[in-house]
């Protein structure tokens, strides 16, 4: 800021106001301007208006000087003409300042008539004044100038303010102390507009915090209606379960007489899904993707005639109808509405029961279906020979088989060339420990005889095969693969009967602990697992467990250790009656019980309610096992997938009569499938069965969407395992422990290269951030490569350093 005063609105206007009296203003004003008609009212508006607005930095002169006209530069005649007239004139040699004349009057006008009347104008001696006023000015500032006080700033803080005149020192303490008011006025004013900033910023605060609560009780409410949701779906899920459940039962068991109805026979009683609405499948076998309208929530079977009438987003309904549920229900739609219809023809012909479907004529039975036709005669069949099924079947030589079983192992050597692993006949002299971990086991890496580590895998040879081999197609031949997962099964189940039968109170305690082993499908639950507690169980005491039975769906084995015989039944119900038959003669056993792949989980009363033992084994999908679970309140075994050191052991046990080269190669193959696939013995033996299930994974992969990104990684439990979600074949069940210390488990992505590909196939929808919190549930590498590709903006996330963190490992300090 220059430090003089601003020009006003009339800027081509200088004021007129001199540092003397009011009155002397006032004369000169009258003489000087007297053409100029203000009012004194308009006057001081304009003085108002043209006030100088002073500051610290105001220069002493402009202040001193203000008001201070230009008049001493008029010339002289202009003086005579305006206040003597225009007669009154000098020559153009003596037309000088008025400054000039002033200092030296008898020098340019020699008239002394016209000088002395020159001299006694009122305006004449103003002028005068003034210029003496200004001489006195001059000086005041050449001295304050020359002492360093130029800004009124410096004349603040000047300590010889007594030296100079009063009327200075007076004009320049009254501008300071105008300065100074304005100054507190405008910090004033600055305080005061900082408080209602202040104000402002908390009230904004203030509405963006009841804006936030009001979302976070928004939330928290659609949180809840989503959970009550989830938990209305979940229960019409189990009771449509259990009608399933309820329905195979009744199919199972329904007893035919001449007059069942023929609608009995066709749709065995169930619910008729073709009745079912189309959001209740939607929701129910689809988790509620496609759903639509009300005006649109029709019958299945109006659905099914034209879907794209009733969902318009081709693309969701293209999903929809590539999924099982949806080729499943529509084949039992049609079926259904086949039957419905067969049906009214039969009973416009008066056929309404069984005895009238057998005495009915061939050209009526015509008129169905042929599907109908065999579903009907199939039920005279069994209404005529109630006691046809399949018979017992002894199997010779399976029982010792099984029992003389031959153990060979795989231990672990010194080879920089080979495989590292050395196949040796017999048993091992010591096999892994175990500590108690909560209420379960876990390996006890660190007890070991000295000199005798445990081997890296056990195998048990079947001459005949197992039951699992004989009742399905298989390609591991008669070997059964034991690694420390495997044995700790047995632990624990050996545990439960060694707990009960020293505590034997069928009263308090009338059967060892059920149990469930959980695993993910295809790592050698029911071959490994099943088959070895089949033979651990086989070697039990006698005296206290006289029987194991395996099942496997409705096909069961008893295995009668008191005769040494195998004997297989077919069917739920004579699988009961056999084990009810020998718990009522006093025997004790241990049922082994595999959940076929499209089986379902046992009746509650397949056991006998007491001194039978039983445990379940199945795959993540929860409606194998959780109705039975639930009921008898099993405890939970799970079962982690092999690692890389079992495997490469099996390799070494499939290839043991090979060369060093042909074991290695087969090494190198099979860890490059494992590698891809994850540990999954059905998948990565064999090159075909590789390149099958590579496809299926590509194709989970291509079905991941967007919206299902929290549970391919950071989801845990059981949720996932409920859906038909092709995105379960990218997955691993991990074990962990639950505060009280029983087992459960967690999702994981099955190997670092699928949770590399489903990471990628998700972050082209998804931004960083988003990316970053969807691995904090994900293993290091994951977290690495992220780092690695994103660089500093993985750090602006403080959940996502956290987790980081997790993963770190201090490097111990090296000493040189």
């Amino acid at each position: 800021m220059s430090g003089r005063p601003e020009e006003g609105l009339y800027g081509n206007l200088e004021s007129q106001s001199s540092n003397v009296s009011q009155g002397g203003r006032r004369r000169a004003r009258s003489e000087f301007e007297s053409d100029t008609d203000y009012s004194s009212v308009s006057r001081r508006r304009l003085e108002e208006m043209h006030r100088p607005q002073w500051t610290m930095s105001s220069r002493v002169e402009d202040i001193l000087l203000e008001g201070s006209t230009n008049r001493t530069d008029m010339k002289l005649n202009e003086f005579l003409r305006s206040k003597l007239g225009g007669t009154a004139a000098v020559g153009e040699n003596y037309n000088v300042t008025m400054e000039a004349f002033v200092q030296e009057p008898d020098a340019y006008v020699q008239d002394q008539q016209l000088l002395r009347r020159i001299v006694n104008l009122t305006a004449y001696q103003t002028l005068k004044i003034e210029l003496e006023k200004r001489k006195i000015l001059l000086e005041a500032i050449y001295k304050l100038n020359h002492e360093g006080v130029v800004f009124l700033e410096q004349w603040r803080d000047y300590e010889g303010k007594d030296t100079v005149t009063p009327f200075v020192c007076g004009t320049l303490n009254g501008v300071l102390t105008q300065v100074q008011r304005e100054e507190r006025r405008e910090e004033e004013e600055r305080k005061r507009r900082e408080a209602e900033e202040r104000k402002r910023r908390k009230e904004e605060k203030r509405k963006r915090r009841e804006a936030e609560e009001r979302k976070r009780r928004e939330a928290e409410e659609r949180k809840r209606r989503e959970e009550e949701e989830r938990k209305r779906r979940e229960e019409e899920e189990r009771k449509r379960r259990e009608e399933e459940k309820r329905k195979r039962r009744e199919e199972e068991e329904m007893e035919f007489t001449n007059f069942t109805t023929i609608e009995d026979v066709l749709f065995k009683g169930g619910v008729r899904v073709d009745k079912m609405r189309l959001n209740d499948f939607l929701t129910m076998e689809l988790d509620g993707r496609g759903i639509v309208d009300t005006n649109r929530d029709v019958l299945l079977k109006e659905f099914f005639e034209d879907p794209t009438k009733y969902i318009h987003d081709a693309g969701v309904l293209k999903e929809i109808q590539a999924s099982d549920a949806y080729a499943r229900m529509e084949r039992a739609v049609r079926v259904e509405i086949m039957f419905e219809n067969d049906q009214s023809k039969l009973r416009d012909k008066g056929v309404k029961n069984l005895i009238g479907w057998s005495e009915a004529a061939a050209e009526v039975k015509a008129t169905v279906h042929n599907f109908t036709k065999q579903s009907l005669d199939a039920a005279l069949v069994e209404l005529r020979d109630p006691t046809t099924t399949i018979a017992p079947e002894k199997l010779e030589g399976l029982y010792g088989s099984v029992y003389n079983a031959r153990w060979s192992h795989v231990v672990e050597v010194p080879d920089d060339n080979g495989m590292g692993m050395k196949v040796e006949k017999g048993k091992p002299k010591q096999s892994w420990s175990y500590r108690e971990v909560g209420d379960t086991l876990e390996r006890n890496n660190g007890v070991q005889k000295s000199g005798e580590a445990p081997p890296v895998l056990m195998v048990l040879t079947s001459d005949k095969g197992w039951p699992y081999t004989l009742n399905t197609m298989h390609e591991a031949g008669n070997d059964l693969c034991v690694n420390c997962e495997v044995e700790r099964v047995w632990q624990i189940v050996k545990g439960d009967l060694t707990k009960w039968f020293s505590n034997f109170r069928l009263t308090l305690n009338p059967s060892p602990m059920p149990r469930v082993l959980i695993g993910t499908p295809g790592i050698g639950k029911s071959m490994n697992a099943g088959s070895y507690l089949l033979y651990q169980l086989l070697h039990y005491d006698v005296e206290k467990l006289q029987v194991v039975v395996h099942c496997f769906g409705k096909m069961t084995y008893v295995f009668h250790k008191i005769n040494k015989t195998v004997t297989k039944y077919m069917g739920n119900k004579i699988s009961i009656s056999v084990i009810s038959s020998l718990w009522k003669s006093g025997m004790k056993g241990y049922i082994i019980y595999d959940v076929a792949k499209k089986g379902t989980p046992p009746d509650k009363e397949f056991a006998p309610c007491n001194g039978w033992g039983m445990i379940v084994l199945s795959s993540p999908k929860v409606t194998n096992y959780d109705e039975w679970e639930n009921q008898l309140k099993a405890a939970r075994i799970i079962m982690n997938c092999p690692d890389v050191m079992d495997v490469k052991a099996m390799c070494a046990w499939m290839k043991r009569d090979g060369t060093a080269d042909d074991q290695a190669g087969y090494w190198k193959e099979v860890k490059e499938h494992m590698d891809n696939l994850g540990p999954i013995l059905r998948y990565i033996f064999d090159a075909n069965n590789f390149i099958v299930r590579m496809g299926a994974v590509h194709d989970a992969l291509l079905a991941i969407k967007p919206r299902d990104v929290e549970e391919h990684f950071t989801l845990g439990g059981e949720k996932k395992w409920y859906s038909k979600d092709p995105s379960q074949k990218l997955v691993k069940i991990v074990r962990v422990r639950t505060e009280k210390g029983a087992e459960g488990f967690l999702n994981a992505p099955i190997c670092a290269d699928i949770e590399f590909r489903t990471a990628e196939r998700l972050e082209k929808e998804m931004g960083a951030k988003d990316i970053l919190l969807l691995i904090l549930g994900s293993h290091g590498a994951l977290a690495s490569k992220y780092v690695e590709k994103l660089g500093l903006r993985a750090f602006m996330y403080g959940e996502f350093v956290s987790a980081l963190v997790k993963e770190l490992k201090e490097l111990e300090a090296t000493r040189t």
